[in-house]
């Protein structure tokens, strides 16, 4: 329940191009289905613009753990849009 109101409040970090609707909506989806030791660290991270150190004491866990799960949830995401056609690249999943 504290990570669906979370990614409904989200908002993207990056100052770039918003997304068109289909690419935000698939990202939301795809977010909510990760394991939530992938999805929490990227929510925090990318949408509510913590830091990795700000996670890692939020989650308990280390720097290099948030590094690890950022890494982990960026590649399982992209993996999974692009199972639905969508092929995205880390670095625009980041800006999104």
């Amino acid at each position: 329940a504290a990570q669906r109101r979370l990614c409904e409040r989200a908002t993207p970090r990056a100052d770039g191009p918003p997304p068109d609707d289909e690419l935000w909506a698939a990202i939301h989806e795809e977010l909510a289905r990760l394991p939530e030791r992938l999805r929490v660290p990227l929510a925090l991270y990318y949408f509510d613009g913590k830091t990795q150190a700000e996670v890692g004491r939020l989650l308990g866990v280390t720097n290099r753990a948030v590094g690890g799960r950022l890494a982990r949830g960026l590649d399982e995401l992209r993996g999974r849009l692009a199972r639905r056609g969508m092929v995205v690249a880390a670095a625009t999943l980041v800006a999104v």
